[in-house]
């Protein structure tokens, strides 16, 4: 099959979703990666745009199993309209300038995916000052820190990526970071210092293990990060949100005495900010102008 058959058949499939609007008297039909993200987007959209009617379209596996979530998302790029849309994690595309396109009918997570936006501090410290018997601890001060500590990992393995030096992969990254569990006190004493040393330490070794990165390459990734809003600060906002997600809700579980899929429920999932937060302003602002 050609090219432009191809293109012909995705225009036919996307009209189809979005004339399924029709039946949910619905105004856009908003497809996302999974049945996992509708609840982000399903929040930031109802912010923005109170009135509009949404109804969602998850993207389905390929029956070749070759490729699933945003890539089969991504399909129906130049099909998007007002009433079909796309709603998908950034990831890591705009560090490699790869393919993602900046399209009118196309929205995407200032931050790496939607779990990031969960994770904002300040919420999270609106939270647990709240409760009364409670020990000592900043979610600002511990994502700051751990911030600091991933910072020159990411770089280094972002500049690995787009250089195509093998070795270095994110998934390693995440299960380092995963691997020390906050079930001790002690790990979670001031601020969570001696959890983030030992994440630190066990970087430390796994990095020795991998080739090294010039430092002219890490200098252009720092730099071009900074642009894209990413610094030693805010790092937590661009790592990989699953992981960054997953701790959380385990230091806050550790924190609270819930489990850590309790606190999920009870907290993390109330945890989305629309005030204070310049990326979800940014997100709403251009929804909102699109349909107001």
């Amino acid at each position: 099959m050609n090219a432009r058959r191809k293109q012909e058949l995705l225009k036919l499939e996307a009209e189809h979703l979005e004339n399924a609007r029709f039946l949910n008297r619905a105004d856009v039909v908003i497809m996302t990666e999974s049945d996992e993200d509708e609840r982000f987007w399903r929040a930031v959209f109802n912010h923005a745009v109170p009135n509009l009617k949404i109804m969602f379209n998850y993207a389905v596996q390929s029956s070749d199993k070759s490729a699933y979530g945003k890539t089969m998302c991504m399909k129906y790029v130049d099909c998007t309209t007002s009433h079909f849309v796309l709603a998908v994690d950034s990831d890591f595309d705009r560090f490699y300038n790869s393919s993602f396109p900046e399209k009118k009918y196309v929205f995407h997570t200032v931050t790496y995916s939607w779990e990031n936006h969960y994770c904002w501090v300040p919420a999270l410290d609106d939270w647990y000052n709240g409760l009364t018997d409670r020990m000592s601890f900043s979610f600002n001060i511990f994502l700051t820190s751990l911030s600091n500590t991933i910072h020159p990992y990411l770089v280094k393995l972002l500049a690995a990526k787009k250089n195509n030096i093998k070795g270095w992969t994110l998934d390693g990254m995440c299960s380092i970071i995963l691997s020390i569990q906050p079930n001790r006190r002690e790990y979670l004493e001031n601020n969570g210092e001696r959890l983030i040393a030992e994440i630190s330490k066990s970087l430390s070794i796994w990095e020795s293990g991998l080739p090294g990165i010039d430092v002219v390459s890490q200098t252009i990734l720092i730099q071009e990060a900074e642009l894209l809003g990413m610094n030693y600060n805010n790092t937590y906002l661009y790592m990989q949100g699953h992981c960054i997600y997953d701790l959380t809700c385990r230091v806050g579980a550790a924190l609270s005495g819930f489990t850590a899929d309790e606190f999920e429920q009870k907290v993390m999932q109330y945890n989305l900010s629309f005030e204070r937060y310049s990326e979800i302003s940014a997100l709403t602002s251009s929804i909102r102008t699109l349909y107001t």
